[in-house]
C-alpha cells in the first residue's frame, strides 16, 4: 500500500518504504563510519611521518652541535698554540718567524660538515576509488531493475509460448502417428491397379503434386514405414 502525501508532506508510509529507508540509513551510517576511520588513518599516517621527520631533524641537529663543539675546541687550541708561538718569536725579535706563523694561520680552515640530500623511500598512502560504486549505480539502478524485470517476464512468456507450441506440435505428431494407415490400406496403395493417385499422403498429409507417378507415391508412403 502506497504512502499518503498531501501538498508534498508525507503523513504515512508503507512498511516496504520504511524498510527501504532504514536500509539506506544503515548504508549512510556505514559510510560515515568508514569516512571517520579512513580520515583517522590518514591523520595517523601524517603524524607518524611528521614524527619520523622530527626525529631525523633532532638527530641531525645533535650531530651538528657536537661537530661544532669539536671544531670550536680545535680552533681555540690552535689559537692558543699560535699565540704562544708568536709571543716566543717576538721576545727574540724574530719578525720573520712571526710573519711565517701569521701566514700559516691564514691558511687554516675550520669547517663544519656540509649538507647533502639523500633520497629516502617514503610510502605514501592514497585513496583508490572502488569499482563497486559504479557497479551499484549501474546494476542496482531502479530503472535498470525495471528493464531487467520486463525482459525477464518477456523471456519467460516467450519460453512459455515456445513450450506451449512445442506441446501442440507433440500432440499433432501424436495424432499423426495414431492415424497412420493400416497395413491393409498400405497394401491398397501398393496395388494401385487403376493408376489413380490420391491427393495427399495418409501418413504425413503432404499434398501429392500432379506430376508424381504411382510408383513415386508408393515409394513415398513406404518411407514412412521403412523403420517399422
Amino acid at each position: 500500500m502506497a504512502g499518503l502525501s498531501v501538498f508534498g508532506f508525507t503523513f504515512w508510509r508503507s512498511a516496504a518504504e520504511n524498510d527501504l529507508r532504514d536500509l539506506f540509513e544503515n548504508y549512510k551510517s556505514t559510510l560515515d563510519d568508514q569516512k571517520l576511520k579512513t580520515s583517522n588513518r590518514i591523520r595517523r599516517w601524517a603524524d607518524e611521518l611528521i614524527q619520523d621527520i622530527e626525529k631525523h631533524v633532532y638527530k641531525q641537529q645533535c650531530i651538528l652541535e657536537r661537530e661544532y663543539e669539536s671544531q670550536l675546541y680545535c680552533l681555540e687550541e690552535k689559537q692558543d698554540d699560535f699565540v704562544n708561538a708568536i709571543r716566543t718569536c717576538e721576545k727574540v725579535n724574530n719578525n720573520e718567524s712571526v710573519q711565517s706563523l701569521l701566514e700559516i694561520c691564514r691558511s687554516l680552515t675550520f669547517e663544519l660538515s656540509h649538507l647533502e640530500y639523500h633520497h629516502q623511500s617514503i610510502e605514501f598512502i592514497k585513496l583508490t576509488s572502488k569499482e563497486s560504486a559504479d557497479i551499484n549505480q549501474n546494476r542496482n539502478d531502479p530503472e535498470e531493475l525495471q528493464i531487467r524485470s520486463s525482459r525477464k517476464n518477456l523471456t519467460e512468456e516467450n519460453d512459455y509460448q515456445i513450450r506451449d507450441s512445442s506441446s501442440e506440435s507433440s500432440d499433432a505428431s501424436f495424432n499423426i502417428t495414431t492415424t497412420q494407415i493400416s497395413p491393409q490400406r498400405l497394401t491398397n496403395y501398393n496395388n494401385l491397379a487403376d493408376g489413380s493417385i490420391p491427393e495427399k499422403c495418409p501418413a504425413c498429409f503432404m499434398l501429392f503434386p500432379s506430376t508424381m507417378t504411382v510408383h513415386e507415391v508408393t515409394e513415398h508412403v513406404h518411407e514412412h514405414y521403412s523403420d517399422d
